[in-house]
């Protein structure tokens, strides 16, 4: 039976985990049949890993230097993914601005706008709040948002800005519902 892959921020968490319970107190012994990885376990230094005289000495070198190079490489990986978030909010600060200079939205708000109208919870907001009459569905959702907008079309949340300001109000109000 196949198990599933593993996402690569589960292998990352895995590697994490397994160099987190290795002992990081080792040394390197050197003798006739090679070099050998020892640790201290219960008082006693014991082989974890014995690389033979005849290996060539980059693998020698290699494997006795694993795990730290394994700690460098996860602790790389931090730094980037939190330069890669650094940066996403970066653009999404300057998207913003640009929005606010009267340019381009920040977001594809139509998009949006069509999501939220099929969630139940936008739904009961609309209902509750806006006077939309029940039942209801995502678009009797969308015609009570245009109504309010007051927009022909979702695709003027894009292109216009006010309407997109309009919009934003609407989200914020919705989120202020949410929490009430």
């Amino acid at each position: 039976m196949n198990q599933p892959q593993a996402t690569p921020s589960q292998r990352i968490a895995q590697f994490r985990a397994q160099l987190n319970a290795i002992s990081g107190e080792t040394e390197v012994f050197t003798d006739a049949d090679g070099m050998r990885l020892q640790t201290r376990i219960m008082d006693e230094l014991e082989d974890i890993l014995i690389v033979p005289a005849s290996s060539p000495i980059d693998d020698q070198q290699f494997y006795l230097s694993a795990p730290k190079i394994v700690r460098y490489l996860l602790d790389l990986v931090d730094k980037m993914a939190d330069r890669i978030k650094a940066l996403k909010a970066e653009i999404r600060a300057l998207r913003q601005q640009q929005e606010d200079a009267g340019g381009k939205p920040a977001k594809d708000y139509a998009a949006e706008c069509a999501m939220k109208c099929a969630e139940p919870p936008f739904q009961r907001y609309l209902i509750e709040r806006r006077g939309m009459p029940y039942p209801t569905d995502k678009n009797k959702a969308m015609t009570r948002v245009k109504f309010i907008l007051a927009i022909a079309s979702l695709k003027l949340l894009n292109t216009d800005p006010d309407a997109a300001a309009r919009w934003r109000e609407l989200v914020k109000d919705f989120q202020r519902w949410m929490r009430s």
